[in-house]
């Protein structure tokens, strides 16, 4: 990539990049904030523990884990909850130089071998069972399958070809070799979830996943030295980067296993949880939730969201709260690359996901690559300190990538004279009708507009004249009613074109979510096939 090492350089030199490792600011966090802690709040498996117990505990697993033959460089797959044990095996993995790759536990057998092959993991850590799913019952598969060398599961049982989690622990003792790890080495694998092909191996260096840190304290003009709260399930890129300000800010963090409004509003006023992030879904039922319970969320005072349309309702009841609720963009690839920020005209944090922070660039290209104007539509193309080195796939590198190093997101949107992005649609999400591209985000923010909708989600309808129409999914607030023609009525109120009011309506209870909350339009297309 021809711009790479030139942009690097820049990276060093503006502060981005530098010479620390993840190893660096987890040694220097348990020196200068021993008593920063990291606790999950789980009906399950609830742990709490501090910093500089943290480091002890992750010395001793680094040592398990070289007596079972991991070097530096190899690859230690970790398919966990939020657990405690599942930080300090990243941590352990950053003593030792071994690559980290956290996996979303509701991964199935199936994609958990794929990608255990796909990366040539030498080790993998799982549950017994969780949430009503027994893991060992894919151990003999894994073993057939695979050349995983040792698989270590959370649990006092292990069923043949599978350790228990106090025998992996016993094999610690022997003292092992520090690393050499060097800042812009691998440190971390994170597998994209794949909707059409199998999930993608994103890596990411110590200086990609560190730089998030330094731009937020940029962002912030602080860092984050209060207690954050992450939802994110382990294997997510926001999880591990909640992680990172763990170790490089001395925060405290308080994770959870699951989402429950009612409970996390609690823990929120337990831990007096300052910021967190989450999409809209999670702000809108925590704040629900604790207004309906008398639940005191005072002490939050900032939420980052995204990932999906923001109802700008939303972010005008926090305003009114004083949470300062601000719009990102980013991805696994690129984990942030535009934010809101404090002084943004609340328009702009309603209406866009920000402008470039941190070193990032974007590009807004067409077709055929050439870049567009202020406030046309296109695909976005990102590059900064934060985006990944590439994949583990040299094929998957040559179609994401540009040759001079731009990482082309699958994203459609535009940017306009200030610098202010916004998203518009996925290039797969974008209904073809009559041959004209219709955005399904834009037909969705109309009608979160309109009084009844309480959630929206437009996707394609095949007809045979057309190709595809405009099929919308709703969720409406409670005695709430809404027809066709209302919603006909609505959009031509709108200014918008005809040809993308919603052709039909389908009312359902509730919107089908993946863990970290993002609609799973698929489900959608699979019901609208079958009715």
């Amino acid at each position: 990539m021809q711009n790479q090492a030139q942009w690097q350089s820049q990276w060093y030199r503006d502060g981005y990049f530098r010479d620390d490792t993840v190893l660096d600011v987890i040694k220097r966090s348990a020196r200068n904030h021993p008593d920063a802690y990291l606790c999950l709040e789980s009906d399950v498996r609830a742990g709490r523990i501090t910093a500089a117990a943290l480091l002890g505990e992750s010395e001793q697993l680094a040592s398990a884990l070289h007596a079972s033959g991991i070097r530096a460089g190899d690859v230690v797959a970790i398919q966990l909850p939020n657990w405690v044990e599942a930080i300090a095996l990243c941590e352990a993995c950053a003593l030792l130089g071994a690559v980290m790759l956290p996996i979303t536990a509701i991964f199935g057998a199936a994609e958990l071998e794929y990608i255990l092959g796909n990366s040539g993991a030498k080790i993998v850590f799982m549950p017994g069972s969780w949430r009503k799913r027994d893991y060992r019952d894919s151990v003999p598969q894994l073993r057939a399958n695979t050349n995983l060398q040792a698989i270590v599961i959370l649990d006092e049982h292990a069923p043949s070809g599978a350790i228990t989690w106090q025998a992996f622990r016993e094999r610690a003792g022997a003292p092992f070799p520090p690393t050499t790890a060097k800042a812009d080495d691998v440190v971390a694998m994170i597998y994209t979830s794949g909707t059409t092909s199998n999930p993608k191996g994103v890596l990411h260096t110590h200086n990609t996943l560190l730089s998030d840190s330094r731009a937020a304290i940029a962002f912030w003009q602080e860092s984050i030295t209060k207690t954050y709260l992450s939802p994110w399930p382990f294997g997510h890129i926001a999880a591990q980067l909640s992680y990172i300000h763990f170790w490089a800010d001395g925060a405290n963090l308080v994770l959870t296993d699951r989402w429950e409004p009612l409970e996390v509003a609690r823990i929120v006023e337990r831990h007096r949880v300052a910021a967190t992030t989450g999409v809209p879904y999670f702000l809108q039922s925590l704040m629900d939730a604790a207004d309906a319970n008398n639940v005191d969320i005072s002490s939050l005072e900032s939420y980052g969201t995204g990932a999906t349309n923001v109802p700008p309702d939303l972010i005008r009841r926090c305003t009114q709260r004083g949470i300062f609720c601000y719009r990102q963009y980013g991805s696994t690839e690129h984990p942030t690359v535009t934010s809101g920020v404090p002084g943004d005209p609340v328009e702009k944090l309603i209406t866009t996901d920000g402008r470039c922070i941190g070193g990032n660039r974007i590009r807004i290209l067409d077709d055929n690559g050439i870049d567009l104007p202020p406030g046309v539509d296109g695909e976005i193309a990102t590059a900064g300190p934060e985006r990944c080195i590439g994949y583990n796939d040299d094929k998957r590198n040559a179609e994401s990538f540009t040759s001079d190093g731009w990482f082309l997101t699958g994203d459609i949107g535009n940017l306009d004279e200030g610098g202010y992005l916004t998203i518009t649609d996925r290039k797969k999400d974008i209904i073809i009708r009559g041959g004209e591209n219709i955005s399904s985000r834009e037909v969705e923010e109309c009608l979160l507009r309109h009084p009844a909708v309480a959630e929206a989600a437009a996707v394609a309808m095949p007809d045979a004249k057309l190709g595809e129409k405009v099929c919308a999914f709703v969720v409406l607030k409670p005695a709430a009613e809404l027809t066709l023609a209302q919603v006909i009525e609505h959009f031509a109120a709108s200014g918008l074109a005809k040809q993308k009011t919603p052709e039909r309506i389908i009312e359902i209870s509730a919107l089908p979510r993946t863990a970290t909350g993002k609609v799973q339009k698929e489900v959608l297309r699979k019901q609208l096939r079958q009715s």
